[in-house]
């Protein structure tokens, strides 16, 4: 398979897809950009006209019975995720899911179930994993650069007006938790490579009663008893980054999730603070490459739908902690 590109389907137009997914396919040099779907004809349009991808198409099964296509980009509202991922694989195609890629760890379950039956991969969208800072910060913990981890603090928060967008939809899955929050959870997990045994939450919601969690705070105790804590929202100054303290010193990643042009790793300790810059291609160019590069090499991903899944129970977890006002074990 040397030299072939995987031809990928866009499935939905939304704005990730406009300003990351379809940028880093056209970018990617193992990948091209064959399609894109919406069923709104003058989105399809539009996306065909900026582009200029082989075919558009003016609803989802369309795209999904085009043979030529290996791969699809999943980018709909959380709550369609789990349909129309399983709806690509049962068309055959590989499938690169928007993060949360499900509601449920049942749902994830159901999902692996699906790829295992069609012989075809399956990986949630996490891109920040693909940045070489993100693996840094991880070689940096684990070569003990600040001792004993002793906790962890993640947040991401963003300005945005209360509007029709789907993350203040209850019926679309909407909320600060699955859309944001996920990425704090995920950081956490996979820095630890442990999972929370208890979870304590508190969320502010949308006062129109929809349901939808617009602030969240959360404390996370891990197996080894390390405490995580973690804010997400909709109403606050731009923050993505986490902080990993250890008994020798203390790590800081600014833009954690959402990087700059230049990655930075600020390392502080006792007697000295030291910053690390990385320069890469686009994470999300390095996602596209990634997943490509499995199906080519029938490959492993390296986000595992265990690794999904268990994301997934935590994000119930705070969800049902804000809901019923308790802690809760898992």
């Amino acid at each position: 398979m040397e030299n072939r590109k995987i031809n990928w389907g866009v499935l939905g137009c939304s704005n990730i897809s406009k300003i990351a997914a379809i940028p880093a396919i056209i970018e990617a040099l193992n990948a091209n950009l064959y399609a894109v779907a919406s069923r709104s004809k003058d989105k399809a349009d539009g996306y065909y006209n900026m582009f200029n991808p082989q075919k558009a198409y003016y609803s989802y099964e369309e795209m999904l019975e085009d043979k030529n296509i290996d791969a699809v980009y999943v980018s709909l509202p959380n709550s369609m995720h789990k349909h129309w991922s399983i709806m690509a694989m049962k068309s055959g195609k590989h499938v690169l899911c928007e993060k949360p890629m499900s509601m449920s760890a049942k749902d994830t379950d159901e999902m692996r179930d699906e790829s295992i039956r069609d012989n075809v991969l399956l990986m949630e969208a996490f891109m920040y994993r693909l940045n070489p800072k993100t693996i840094k910060v991880k070689e940096l913990v684990d070569s003990g650069a600040i001792g004993k981890v002793k906790n962890i603090y993640a947040n991401f928060t963003f300005f945005e007006p209360v509007s029709d967008l789907a993350v203040f939809k209850k019926e679309l899955a909407g909320g600060c938790t699955y859309d944001v929050g996920c990425y704090c959870i995920n950081i956490m997990r996979y820095i630890t490579e442990e999972e929370p045994d208890s979870v304590f939450a508190k969320s502010i919601f949308l006062d129109n009663g929809s349901g939808v969690d617009i602030n969240t705070s959360a404390i996370l105790e891990f197996k080894s008893g390390i405490p995580g804590m973690l804010v997400c929202g909709f109403g606050n100054f731009l923050t993505n980054k986490y902080e990993i303290y250890g008994t020798k010193g203390r790590i800081e990643v600014p833009y954690a999730f959402l990087p700059e042009e230049i990655n930075r790793i600020i390392i502080e300790k006792e007697d000295s603070i030291q910053e690390i810059r990385i320069k890469s291609k686009s994470q999300y160019t390095l996602e596209i490459e990634h997943f490509s590069d499995c199906i080519l090499n029938n490959a492993k991903p390296c986000i595992t739908l265990d690794d999904t899944s268990n994301n997934i129970k935590v994000l119930e977890a705070i969800l049902k902690s804000s809901n019923e006002k308790r802690e809760i074990f898992l």
